[in-house]
């Protein structure tokens, strides 16, 4: 270094291409699993907040009841995840909301 004094402010530039050029390689796996664990964390947080009864059947969100293993057993469970049953779909196919408003007027 020709100039004296100017040997701190040459390392000190060095130092600062050095940190803003110096990225971590972190793994997609690494990435995944920590976003992951977070959003799990969120989601049981809002479950126990949640006042349902459903929260005494399954408390934690990580863990699955068994599945039944025959084909019919799959296709009941999956239609009521989705909410497609006969119990929600019933007035659909039936007009039951009339015939209970008659009903229930007339006994009134």
């Amino acid at each position: 270094m020709g100039i004296t004094g100017m040997a701190d402010t040459l390392v000190n530039e060095a130092l600062l291409s050095v940190k803003s050029k110096l990225l971590l390689a972190v793994p997609p796996t690494d990435i995944k699993s920590l976003f992951r664990t977070r959003i799990v964390a969120s989601w049981q947080r809002k479950w126990d907040a949640q006042p349902s009864n459903l929260h005494k059947i399954q408390p934690n969100v990580r863990t699955r009841l068994p599945l039944p293993s025959t084909c019919q057993g799959k296709i009941l469970i999956s239609r009521l995840r989705l909410g497609h049953s006969r119990l929600t779909h019933v007035h659909l196919f039936h007009s039951i909301r009339s015939h209970f408003s008659v009903r229930s007027a007339s006994r009134c």
